[in-house]
């Protein structure tokens, strides 16, 4: 029998029982055995904006565990867990700033190694499910308009739509999509988590990814076409006179993508496939 249960705090219950609320009340405390399913829990804990999580596993070493916690925090471990919302699984992902760990304690009755996880988010859970509900706002209030773009126009029509009504931040104090739709400016992160959620919204395909550009950390889009995948970055379309819509990523010499959000960043069918030539 598979030992594991949760804490199920009160942001759980109203999430999943579609109340607005989402403010957590209640430490979540996690058991666990498998590295899958810890990481569908702890995906869970991310959705609700969860801060303090107590990870008690099951016959692992403290090496074992803290190699499981790198892992699944690299950028977009967590992005590729289905929890239920895969539609925008990439965005709750790009809120999560930063994490922690304490020293793991072993109970040799119980078997379990015990750590604290500690979370840091850009944006609480009401601002994330503002963002959330203005998006889809926004597709619906445009969804007569798009109605007969094809896919590639669609996708277009977003990146556009970003670079003519938001400008960067360069004091990078705007760093998420809720300062974005609030003030009007935004780094990476908004331009890539607005562009992500805006077409998912609308059907369309769409992943976050990180990596370099410029010698600096970066977050852009991958977009899809007849089955293949292009290098979308709005947030270097407004910045720059080249464009950065639909490349191919040979095409990219400035972006590389971490070799974890590589591996990490799959489609449905289990991979991704990138365009050879840029679309025309």
């Amino acid at each position: 029998m598979r030992t594991k249960m949760r804490l199920v705090i009160l942001a759980m219950v109203m999430v999943l029982t579609g109340l607005q609320s989402t403010t957590a009340f209640a430490e979540t405390v996690i058991y666990g055995e498998r590295v899958e399913e810890t990481m569908y829990d702890i995906g869970l804990c991310v959705r609700l904006s969860e801060t303090d999580i107590t990870l008690k596993y099951l016959n692992r070493s403290g090496r074992e565990l803290d190699h499981m916690l790198e892992k699944m925090f690299e950028p977009t471990g967590i992005s590729n867990m289905n929890i239920g919302v895969s539609e925008e699984i990439d965005y709750y992902t790009l809120k999560l700033w930063q994490m922690s760990w304490d020293v793991e304690t072993y109970d040799y009755y119980d078997g379990y190694y015990t750590v604290n996880l500690y979370l840091e988010y850009r944006e609480t859970a009401d601002e994330t499910a503002f963002v959330i509900q203005k998006v889809k706002e926004f597709v619906r209030a445009n969804k007569k308009k798009v109605a007969g773009l094809s896919d590639a126009e669609k996708y277009r029509w977003i990146y556009d739509h970003l670079i003519n009504n938001m400008d960067y931040d360069y004091t990078e104090e705007n760093d998420s999509c809720y300062e974005a739709i609030t003030y009007g400016t935004g780094t990476c992160v908004a331009y890539s988590g607005l562009y992500y959620l805006i077409a998912v919204n609308m059907g369309l395909p769409c992943k976050i990814v990180y990596g370099k550009a410029g010698g600096g950390d970066h977050a852009w889009n991958l977009a899809r076409l007849d089955g293949k995948w292009y290098y979308v970055d709005a947030t270097w379309g407004d910045d720059y006179s080249e464009e950065y819509f639909m490349r191919a990523k040979k095409n990219v010499t400035t972006h590389k993508i971490n070799e974890e959000a590589a591996s990490n960043s799959i489609d449905e069918n289990g991979v991704i496939v990138f365009a050879r030539e840029d679309y025309r």
